[in-house]
């Protein structure tokens, strides 16, 4: 049996393979950044600003802020700005991400103090005068708002078309170099 074999083209899928087996790590880095950018894109949403009455020199938003900050005086000094995806994609670039074997980790925490009571919920005081908000406590226990919980929902149901796209589009990129 006789046959024709272009080893050229063993040779060109040999220097593509070489060259995805290089950048596999830089690929994992960035969907994790795209993930995490999701991510925080989806909890600034679904946090909404707190009310306060007129009068009370308390402004709303900063646990929204809190997302795309390092410190809780960092969310709350500024004030004036809304987080948007200018702010997120700012935000990421002081993101690290940190890689153990194949697992690759992006820490999403929002360091606003009460964060985690908003969250999980709460015990207070019924009957204690809140001057902030202006009102009496009625009840024993807030329920939380599971803003991260549903956030991280809503992720990983596009989560594995947003990797399939980023590792498609980084296929034929290296393939086509």
């Amino acid at each position: 049996m006789g046959g024709n074999f272009n080893f050229r083209e063993m040779e060109r899928l040999a220097k593509d393979l070489e060259k995805l087996a290089q950048n596999k790590d830089e690929l994992f880095q960035s969907a994790a950044k795209e993930l995490a950018a999701r991510l925080l894109t989806l909890l600034v949403e679904r946090t909404l600003p707190g009310k306060y009455p007129a009068g009370s020199g308390m402004v709303g938003g900063t646990l929204r802020r809190g997302w795309i900050s390092q410190t809780h005086e960092e969310a709350f000094s500024n004030r004036k700005s809304e987080p948007g995806v200018k702010e997120v994609q700012d935000f990421l670039k002081t993101i690290q991400v940190s890689s153990d074997g194949n697992t690759y980790t992006i820490e999403v925490i929002n360091p606003v103090k009460y964060a985690r009571y908003v969250e999980s919920g709460h015990r207070q005081t019924p009957g204690r005068f809140v001057p902030a908000i202006g009102k009496r406590l009625k009840k024993r226990w807030v329920e939380g708002k599971l803003i991260m919980r549903g956030a991280v929902e809503d992720l990983q149901k596009i989560a594995p078309q947003v990797l399939e796209d980023k590792i498609e589009r980084f296929l034929r990129e290296c393939m086509n170099d």
